[in-house]
């Protein structure tokens, strides 16, 4: 290990934000926030980046490599596969306390992976705006949502240093990433798929299960040092160019084995499971109700970026400028 790379001796060990009760998960999606809305990903839909010249971002491409993050941490883990099975059941029947348990329980570590990527990319691209964008960041101290909160968890246990900058392949994100995937890898598919569907006591195993709790005991657990070795295996894995899908998935389980040998409690699915656990989920809930329509292979296909005006924009030029489209017939 490097003088660049040792880790930090923190005298207090950093703890994972929590949500507020009043925070209203199902009403935001995962959405980069800022003086403007940024961008937006909603379960099942495209990752959304909005006009930069609008929302005065000064790197457009990191808030879309957030909002890329967001849609793989629904289309590559287990409980991001799980939402959107439950978001599609719930159209024909009662999931509504599941769902959204699903997703509180999940926001922290979603925000905490994508705004680690998109500072690590701006870091890279736009090192003289890396620190703005991090002071800039909503934070529950401010009386705003955590996403400093979660990024400084992610920065505590891989530094965005001037070492990290000099990196090929951005070996720091992929292993955040797998943090991630490795703390939404529950087994809640298979719980699923073995019981009959009961929305408040499937409710409860989520909260029972969270994704946020498990990012936060393998974290501290594992500590810096361990991650920065992580970082490495990272670096020489794809030294040599762009990671595929099935390596990236080969890593993101070799590094869950390492991450959980520090929690002997926990476990993770492997990642070579997830389509087969979710066809098993799906044709279980078919029996509960047969109006439920899921199909596998077509919602775990990754959607194109979508480019468009802010919904702040659109808000105020419709105050500004009323239209009549009766009179218009438009």
């Amino acid at each position: 290990m490097s003088r660049h790379t040792r880790p930090r001796r923190d005298a207090v060990v950093p703890a994972l934000p929590r949500l507020n009760k009043h925070f209203d998960v199902m009403s935001r999606g995962f959405a980069r926030e800022g003086l403007f809305l940024q961008g937006v990903y909603k379960a099942g839909s495209q990752p959304t980046l909005y006009d930069p010249a609008w929302t005065g971002q000064r790197v457009p491409e990191a808030v879309l490599r957030h909002e890329e993050v967001h849609q793989n941490l629904f289309l590559q883990t287990f409980h991001g596969v799980l939402t959107l099975i439950l978001d599609a059941y719930g159209r024909a029947a009662n999931a509504g306390a599941a769902l959204e348990a699903c997703c509180r329980e999940q926001w922290v570590v979603q925000e905490l992976g994508a705004t680690y990527a998109e500072l690590a990319f701006a870091q890279r691209v736009a090192p003289g705006d890396f620190s703005a964008g991090i002071s800039a960041l909503p934070s529950a101290a401010k009386g705003g949502d955590p996403y400093r909160e979660a990024f400084d968890f992610a920065n505590w246990l891989l530094p965005l240093d001037e070492a990290a900058r000099r990196e090929r392949s951005d070996p720091r994100t992929l292993v955040i990433g797998a943090l991630c995937s490795c703390s939404m890898g529950t087994a809640c598919l298979r719980e699923l798929a073995n019981s009959d569907y009961d929305d408040a006591r499937f409710a409860s195993w989520i909260t029972s299960n969270s994704p946020s709790a498990r990012l936060e005991q393998i974290g501290q657990a594992a500590g810096q040092a361990s991650f920065l070795e992580m970082r490495e295996v990272a670096a020489m894995r794809f030294s040599q160019g762009q990671p595929t899908l099935r390596l990236v998935r080969e890593l993101f389980d070799e590094l869950s084995s390492v991450m959980l040998a520090h929690v002997p409690a926990l476990t993770a699915e492997p990642l070579t499971q997830l389509e087969g656990q979710a066809h098993a989920a799906v044709d279980r809930l078919r029996k509960n109700c047969p109006e439920f329509v899921f199909d596998v292979a077509e919602s775990l296909r990754p959607q194109r970026t979508l480019f468009t005006e802010s919904p702040e924009k659109r808000k105020l030029l419709d105050q500004q400028f009323r239209f009549d489209d009766l009179a218009t017939g438009n």
